[in-house]
């Protein structure tokens, strides 16, 4: 099971904003690297390019995933905002999927690093843990229902692998009926999830990490993320999560490719051609999925 990476960051968002701890107006300078102790931590555009981004609002954090603002939201709320955050928006635990063989991912804490670890939660684990990475685990589907958590203005929806199941051979003779009710509603402000919906509907416009929707004709909100997991030719599991359109969503979708690379250059256009079959923008031109296919000494099944 992977980590979540930077789209964990929607959690990070919430935690902060709900606890008070940031608001629409605190701005966080951009210094590339932050320091704690002997340890430092960099933000993904400077080890890439050199180059610091100024003083950065959640917008802004957002849209370019700047990992220094959200080190420093996790350093402010801590480990147990963080992980309570990310519960209520369907990460830690089981969602009750109609499927056998549900993982639960893992929202760690002082207690687990303890049993598990034999070490103390230290500051830079909370650092870790504000971008997704350390020791957070999360399924395609709990990102998916953070998402869609997001999208539905702060419900949480009990998600479902179809909506009804007919006797063979009929749509009409329902054997049973699924509901995908609101089962979490309300938990956080209007205006917290409001910033974050703004934040997330600019990664896919112009000066965004998801650069393949840039011009996209339908307008779409979403969070890139690329993961590494100690593999020693330095491969990543690509990250797309995201729900369309944007301000009136129908459809959220999360896109997970295993050792694929960046989730920009990997991820993101499998989401885009979703998108643009489900809408109908352009049929012709969709891509087959073996296009995507990773090379075979790369590819791995999900779960494993």
């Amino acid at each position: 099971m992977p980590s979540p990476t930077q789209t964990f960051k929607i959690a990070t968002a919430l935690a902060g904003l709900s606890s008070g701890k940031i608001t629409a107006q605190t701005q966080i300078e951009d210094t590339g690297i932050m320091y704690l102790g002997s340890f430092s931590f960099a933000n993904w555009y400077f080890t890439e390019y050199g180059r610091k981004e100024g003083m950065v609002d959640i917008i802004k954090a957002l849209q370019r995933s700047n990992d220094i603002f959200f080190y420093r939201v996790g350093q402010m709320v801590g480990e147990k905002v963080l992980g309570e955050t990310a519960v209520k928006i369907g990460m830690g635990k089981k969602l009750g999927i109609d499927l056998p063989g549900e993982e639960g991912g893992l929202i760690p804490d002082n207690a687990w690093k303890e049993e598990n670890i034999g070490e103390s939660w230290y500051p830079g684990d909370s650092l870790h843990m504000a971008i997704g990475q350390g020791f957070v685990l999360a399924t395609p589907l709990q990102i998916l229902t953070a998402t869609a958590f997001v999208a539905d203005d702060g419900n949480l929806i009990q998600p479902h692998l179809v909506t009804k199941i007919t006797q063979p051979g009929s749509t009409d003779a329902i054997v049973k009926q699924f509901r995908f009710e609101r089962v979490v509603k309300d938990i956080f402000s209007k205006e917290e999830v409001g910033l974050v919906k703004q934040g997330l509907s600019t990664v896919p416009k112009d000066g965004g990490t998801a650069w393949p929707f840039f011009g996209f004709s339908i307008p779409t909100a979403g969070k890139t993320g690329t993961a590494e997991f100690g593999d020693p030719k330095n491969r990543t599991h690509a990250w797309y999560t995201s729900y369309a359109p944007a301000d009136n969503p129908q459809i959220a979708l999360t896109v997970l490719v295993e050792a694929g690379g960046e989730g920009s250059n990997t991820s993101a256009p499998i989401a885009k051609d979703i998108y643009t079959w489900y809408f109908n923008t352009d049929k012709g031109n969709i891509k087959s999925l073996d296009n995507y296919a990773i090379a075979t000494e790369s590819a791995k099944t999900l779960g494993e």
